[in-house]
């Protein structure tokens, strides 16, 4: 009975450490589950790469419910909407599927993951989803200089609005 207690924690403490790892929280956010991607986000991960992972997930989930809404609507048509609406939904899920696979894959490569016109969607979530984007932006301190003709004018400091 000792052993088999011995082994137990053995194999439970091998997988704890596996769990904690960057890499098993990378798998763990692409996997193509509904709000997996959740976690990375609400715990406030300080890992970039963490983080920009979460946001592809949260991207593939949106179009994929974009396109199961897409399917309903198709569905109305009459005669052929049925047939439509199970060709996208067919669609969604191997566009589903396939990109949590394809992240996958080069999460387990290790390689970077850059895709043009998805990074410039994950800049402006990684904007909106901050605590507080405008914490790190300058603040424009005008009044402590003067020029020809603006004395007596008081100049308000201002947060900047767009943060690059």
């Amino acid at each position: 009975m000792k052993q088999v207690i011995e082994i137990i924690s053995k194999y439970f403490k091998k997988t704890k450490s596996i769990i904690q790892t960057d890499e098993f929280i990378a798998l763990f956010t692409l996997l193509p589950l509904f709000f997996s991607w959740l976690p990375v986000l609400t715990w406030k991960y300080k890992s970039f790469h963490l983080r920009i992972l979460s946001y592809y997930s949260l991207l593939n989930l949106i179009v994929f419910l974009t396109l199961l809404m897409l399917t309903n609507i198709l569905s109305w048509i009459p005669f052929l909407g049925p047939y439509l609406s199970n060709g996208i939904h067919l669609i969604a899920l191997l566009t589903y599927l396939g990109f949590s696979g394809f992240l996958i894959y080069l999460v387990t490569k290790q390689k970077n993951i850059e895709i043009p016109y998805i990074s410039s969607t994950i800049s402006w979530f990684n904007y909106y989803i901050e605590e507080d984007p405008k914490a790190n932006a300058p603040i424009a301190q005008l009044d402590r200089a003067s020029d020809y003709g603006s004395e007596g004018w008081r100049f308000k400091s201002f947060w900047a609005h767009i943060i690059h």
